[in-house]
């Protein structure tokens, strides 16, 4: 998350031509941050388009649309499809589960106007659709579940935290987090869940091996 924010090269072009960089390198998934909503609504959807005509599948299970619906059906090929709830990749003959968690703290971070197209579930609610997507994945004979999230570990954001989720919901294997730009060197391990962040910027780029 928070792709389409950061510096002033990305924000003169309101994010498309991070989501163009991202689609050049190959992602595989992303979820969103707070930041993909600094500019207005339809912005984000068109540059999620970019991402999705590009392959790469944009993962956010806890974001809620609440009048989209009604544009979908006036124009459903600019709609359909640009956020999904989860992915599932194979490699290497494993089954790869994704899902995504945007933090809700976006609907304070946000311009009020650019996010009144949608809600977040959080905290509880938050657990239980993440717990929701372990289940779905694990049922779709998933091998492997990853969420990407953009929750971070900061005090103020208790509650709704990667950690917490990692508490909370049972079978994630990894949460690759972002939100408060912490460096995890090794990950820190919750329960059966290992939970890695690379920082901000580029600072560092983060591998993971699953053997």
């Amino acid at each position: 998350g928070d792709f389409s924010q950061g510096n002033t090269l990305v924000g003169y072009y309101k994010g498309k031509n991070a989501a163009e960089y991202i689609a050049a390198a190959g992602y595989d998934a992303v979820s969103m941050g707070n930041h993909e909503f600094d500019y207005t609504f339809d912005i984000l959807l068109d540059n999620m388009k970019v991402l999705t005509d590009a392959g790469v599948k944009v993962v956010d299970s806890n974001v809620i649309n609440k009048e989209t619906l009604v544009a979908a059906q006036q124009d459903p090929d600019r709609y359909r499809g640009l956020i999904d709830a989860n992915a599932i990749f194979e490699k290497d003959g494993i089954k790869v589960g994704v899902f995504g968690l945007d933090t809700a703290e976006t609907l304070t971070k946000a311009s009020p106007s650019n996010v009144k197209l949608v809600n977040f579930l959080d905290k509880e609610d938050m657990f239980k659709a993440a717990q929701a997507q372990v289940d779905e994945l694990k049922a779709a004979g998933c091998d492997y579940i990853i969420a990407l999230t953009h929750l971070g570990v900061d005090e103020e954001s208790v509650g709704r935290r990667s950690v917490d989720v990692a508490s909370a919901v049972k079978g994630i294997d990894l949460i690759i987090d972002g939100h408060s730009h912490t460096v995890m060197d090794g990950g820190e391990k919750v329960n059966d869940t290992l939970i890695v962040s690379t920082g901000s910027y580029l600072a560092n780029v983060g591998t993971v091996v699953v053997d």
